[in-house]
Formats: C-alpha cells, structure tokens, sequence
C-alpha cells in the first residue's frame, strides 16, 4: 500500500507544478510582461507616437501580477526584468525587435487567455 501511495506521488510531481509554484510563476510571467509593455509604450513615446495602450496594458499586468503574489514582490521582479531588457536592446529603442520576437506573443497570450499559461505551468 505505501509503495502504490509513493509512486501516485512521484507521479504526480513528474507532471507539473504544485499550485502554488504555478501561481508564482504565472505571477513572474506578469511581471516581465510589465516590462515589456512599459519598454514598448516608453518607445512609442520616444518615437513622437502614444504609447497608451501599452502603458495600460502595463498597469493591467501589474495589477494582475500583484494579485497572485504581492506588490513589493512583483515591483522586484518587474524591477529586474526591466534591467534586463533595457540591458537587451542596449538602452536603445531602435532594437525594441529583439524584444518584440522575445515577449510579444507570450505576453498577448497571457492577457488574452491567462488560464492556457497557468495550465501550462501546473502541467509542466
């Protein structure tokens, strides 16, 4: 009996992430593509262009990302993945592409359908 108890627990380790896990880093995708909204709308600006609907989106993510773990923790990993990419694009706006090839379709889909992310993390 134990060793059938054992094995139902290793397998169900072997295939994803406890929920808590999960909700950490679905909270950790928020909060880079809070950076990654922040960037783009901050180039849009700097190209003479609004740079509104990704600064809202921004705020939705942080909103979003605070929600599933808390505010100081998700200034942090906002805070750090900005660094990043900022570090990515060499601080200039011109190379917002590697950016957009990186972070643009995941960070869409999380906003559209954030329960496909979340499955993917408790199935991982």
């Amino acid at each position: 009996m134990k060793l059938k108890y054992i094995l139902l627990l290793l397998s169900a380790s072997a295939y994803g992430y406890e929920p808590e896990q999960a909700q950490a880093n679905l909270s950790t995708d928020y909060a880079s593509c809070t950076s990654y909204f922040l960037i783009v709308s901050q180039g849009f600006e700097a190209s003479g262009k609004s740079g509104e609907v990704y600064q809202s989106l921004a705020e939705q993510s942080f909103s979003l990302a605070s929600g599933l773990s808390n505010p100081k923790v998700t200034e942090a990993r906002v805070k750090l993945s900005y660094q990043e990419m900022a570090s990515e694009i060499d601080h200039n706006f011109s190379n917002i592409a590697i950016l957009i090839d990186k972070h643009a379709k995941l960070c869409t889909q999380l906003m559209e359908d954030p329960s496909e992310r979340l499955d993917y993390w408790l199935n991982k």
